[in-house]
């Protein structure tokens, strides 16, 4: 996953000045992903349309959705505002890549100098009034154990990165009988911007009918249903290499 990651940088993105591309994107992430900008987020909605998923340029801070981010040509880097993640427009897609991910926002790739001026910039956002970045899992009688598993798994950064930034092919066309469609669709559907519950129906029908145990409507041991998770995502990559 590593490799594949390092593979699939954005041309567009990369070639902007990452020094003042990094210092706005903690700027607007300092005045919109915090639990009272939250609250406030009535009043954000794209300026051309009342969609709620909103993107803030980086360039000039104007909010748009996915359907109107051709305010100018010049200006294709943008911030979603739900989730924090990267938008190129000239990509048509989120950009997953380790330097611009939120947590690391110093870049591996500059060097020391870059480093330091860009540690002026640096703000701690670990605020613990926040509340972001949790998407509700419908609970399908007991299935407590198998939620919380699934919630981990999906905000690693390394497995969240590799199934949005659409270096993942599955099956050539959309199978509910195999784990990994399933699995990369619940996530599409997790990081789509909104903010309703999530029901996982399809994966966890698929894993109790490989293990009809986890199918009962008791509690379960969460550190069995982790092993048999991995499991299932190790079994299709050994059959596909």
């Amino acid at each position: 996953i590593l490799e594949m990651e390092n593979s699939y940088d954005c041309f567009h993105i990369s070639n902007q000045d990452h020094i003042e591309l990094l210092k706005n994107i903690w700027i607007i992430r300092k005045i919109f992903l915090s639990k009272e900008a939250k609250i406030e987020d009535k009043f954000f909605n794209c300026m051309k349309c009342s969609n709620k998923s909103v993107l803030a340029c980086l360039n000039c801070a104007y909010t748009c959705c996915r359907e109107h981010n051709n305010h100018t040509e010049s200006h294709f880097c943008f911030i979603e505002l739900t989730f924090g993640q990267i938008f190129c427009s000239m990509c048509n897609n989120f950009i997953f890549i380790s330097e611009y991910v939120l947590k690391n926002p110093i870049g591996s790739c500059l060097d020391a100098n870059s480093r330091l001026i860009l540690q002026k910039y640096a703000v701690e956002i670990e605020d613990p009034k926040r509340r972001l970045g949790l998407r509700g899992l419908q609970n399908l009688y007991n299935t407590c154990f198998a939620n919380c598993i699934i919630q981990a798994v999906f905000h690693i950064p390394i497995i969240r990165n590799f199934f949005l930034s659409g270096v993942f092919q599955c099956c050539q066309t959309y199978s509910d009988e195999c784990f990994m469609c399933l699995l990369s669709d619940l996530f599409q559907k997790f990081y789509d911007g909104t903010n309703n519950v999530v029901c996982p129906h399809e994966l966890l029908g698929l894993i109790w009918k490989d293990s009809p145990q986890f199918s009962l409507s008791l509690q379960q041991d969460a550190h069995e249903f982790f092993i048999r998770f991995l499991h299932l995502i190790r079994e299709y990559f050994a059959n596909q290499y």
